[in-house]
């Protein structure tokens, strides 16, 4: 019995290993969970096109957006575990929503093998050009002067636009309604450059094309400095209010059950990747800091992450409709 169990591993370890060497043998699918040219998607471009030439297939992007990246997550815990189908991770669906009361049929670290870090980005208070503060102590008076009249976008109920709303209307006693858009950030920056809501925290390259081409107003980023792209737009730290710093973070995950050799490989391929100087001048133009995390060190930081954000997200108390 001991020698056919034995065989048995054997013969497990050597058809994984197979898989592995033969990998990939087809186009590979990047589920993105929010829509196109949000930041998730700009992450996730520019990674496909840098692994698609080191892993010989192209990564094709599947955007699958819906209830703050939740949908497209759930629906890749559910792939196969074959290394053909990955997710860009994200902040809001890994690290928000397990502490919103909401049934997940995922869990951000049972269900996932997170393959490594992208990189970071700050955000940044954008409001239309025909709203009348130029500052964020002008936007926090008016907000207080006027309670319950102002309306921010976000790209959806638990994403780090709404998180950093959240954030500072209980920071300054403000009652600025929070109106989440379906289609991301590109839906909300639509409706500020419209005049139909006054404005959004959300990630500065999913906003930058715009704040460059003054369609909107830039007050403030939730950096530690101000950022090299947007020099003259002010940091929260020297605005007097450094609770405020706040990053958005992406990455790259499978379904768990990957085979290891496959998981170490795109790791490899992705520090590879990031560590190119064209890749990450690349990122950098977008307003990404690079960041290269070892499988391990990327399924500790996504499981410190939901604790760090877990208070949070519960006094938000935050519901999904």
């Amino acid at each position: 019995m001991r020698v056919m169990v034995v065989l048995l591993v054997m013969m497990v370890t050597a058809g994984s290993s197979f898989a592995a060497d033969k990998w990939p043998t087809r186009p590979i699918r990047v589920v993105v969970t929010f829509g196109a040219g949000g930041t998730s998607d700009i992450a996730a471009r520019v990674m496909a096109e840098a692994l698609s030439v080191r892993l010989g297939q192209p990564l094709i992007i599947e955007n699958r957006a819906g209830v703050a990246g939740i949908l497209g997550t759930e629906f890749a815990a559910k792939a196969n575990a074959d290394g053909h189908t990955l997710l860009l991770t994200s902040v809001g669906p890994m690290a928000f929503a397990p502490s919103v009361p909401r049934k997940l049929e995922y869990h951000p670290l049972r269900d996932f093998v997170h393959i490594g870090m992208i990189g970071t980005v700050p955000l940044i208070l954008v409001t239309n050009t025909g709203f009348p503060p130029r500052s964020l102590d002008e936007v926090i008076a008016v907000a207080k002067g006027k309670p319950g009249t102002l309306n921010f976008g976000s790209s959806g109920t638990s994403s780090p636009s709404h998180l950093m709303l959240e954030r500072f209307n209980r920071r300054f006693n403000l009652d600025i309604a929070h109106i989440p858009f379906k289609n991301g950030s590109p839906a909300t920056l639509a409706e500020i450059v419209g005049g139909r809501i006054e404005g959004a925290w959300d990630t500065l390259p999913a906003m930058l094309t715009m704040v460059r081409a003054n369609k909107v107003r830039s007050l403030a980023v939730t950096s530690a400095q101000r950022h090299p792209l947007l020099p003259d737009v002010p940091n929260v730290v020297e605005l007097g209010y450094p609770d405020l710093v706040a990053t958005s973070w992406f990455g790259l995950a499978a379904p768990a059950g990957t085979p290891k050799e496959i998981v170490q490989r795109l790791n490899a391929e992705m520090t590879a990747a990031l560590t190119a100087p064209e890749v990450k001048a690349k990122l950098g133009e977008l307003s990404f800091t690079t960041a290269v995390y070892s499988p391990a060190e990327m399924q500790k930081f996504v499981a410190n992450e939901v604790e760090r954000w877990r208070p949070v997200v519960t006094s938000a108390k935050i519901s999904f409709q």
